[in-house]
């Protein structure tokens, strides 16, 4: 039998337990060998958060709190008795002729994994054999039968970004910009990414839309910081957050990122700059006035 003290997540769940109860020091030994074992995440910080503020350090509470906004990482499900299932089940039926499908792909051997990928979705019909079977198609340049794909998967599932990129991507290859355009606009409503913002700035140049295409660049830019300021990144992020700022002005979250990179940095010039940027925008930004607060409080 497993103990659960081998799974991490179990471990955490305990944490939560323990501050509920009273002995949230107890909860801080575990989240401390939880932190040094896994990369920052989300939950842990949080929990250290709770935990402390529940000991009365309210500098270290605030202080894992915003350590949480600096990672997009959650702590992981991880069972080992679950992971030796799902390795016996790649080795069999149509799980086996996926797996196979992708092994080709990477030989180059793109018609044979098409075959291969479309007789493993005929067998079971998952969203990801879909979806790479979809990808074989625009590869193989069959953008009609790749854009049907997607769309039976949304049929069935719903829309996800990705999804939608690749009726973009079909689209361009069939030569239907606008429909091109108008996938990736609603993908970014579902997901922004930095690849769909340079997609739709390229399409806004080759239409001769200048002002769109700064904006998109702008959003790149922003969603390439964020990116970087969800790893803790912080150097990588300034630049990135001040060519958003620079090209998509009137963006809001591109002024508060930028403020709060400057804030973690030490920067609190720039970061009441910046913060007071984003209030032109709207005044009543929460997360700017509560950052603005924080700083005249250090």
């Amino acid at each position: 039998m497993w103990q659960a003290a081998a799974i991490p997540r179990a471990r955490y769940l305990l944490t939560r337990v323990l501050t509920r109860t009273g002995r949230a020091a107890e909860a801080l030994t575990i989240l401390d060998e939880l932190d040094r074992q896994f990369p920052a995440t989300i939950d842990v910080n949080l929990m250290r958060s709770w935990a402390e503020e529940i000991l009365g350090h309210r500098e270290a509470a605030i202080g894992f709190d915003e350590r949480s906004l600096r990672t997009g990482k959650l702590l992981g499900f991880s069972d080992p008795f679950y992971r030796s299932v799902e390795l016996r089940r790649a080795r069999m039926g149509s799980i086996a002729w996926y797996n196979q499908s992708l092994e080709l792909e990477n030989q180059g051997r793109l018609e044979e994994a098409l075959n291969l990928c479309a007789r493993s979705l005929q067998a079971t019909w998952t969203e990801d054999k879909a979806f790479q079977l979809a990808k074989l198609h625009l590869k193989l340049k069959h953008f009609k039968e790749a854009i049907a794909l997607i769309e039976d998967s949304i049929t069935r599932v719903g829309a996800s970004a990705r999804a939608l990129d690749l009726i973009g991507v079909a689209s361009v290859g069939l030569g239907d910009h606008a429909r091109a355009q108008k996938a990736w606009e609603q993908a970014t409503l579902i997901e922004d990414t930095p690849d769909l913002r340079r997609k739709l700035a390229e399409l806004a140049r080759q239409r001769g839309d200048q002002e769109s295409a700064r904006w998109h660049f702008g959003l790149e830019k922003f969603n390439e910081g964020k990116k970087a300021f969800l790893n803790n990144d912080l150097q990588a992020a300034l630049p990135q957050f001040q060519a958003a700022v620079e090209n998509s002005p009137q963006h809001l979250l591109s002024w508060f990122y930028l403020a709060e990179t400057f804030r973690f940095l030490g920067d609190k010039a720039g970061a009441e700059r910046a913060y007071r940027g984003s209030l032109r925008l709207d005044p009543f930004f929460g997360r700017s006035l509560v950052g603005l607060e924080r700083l005249a409080n250090r």
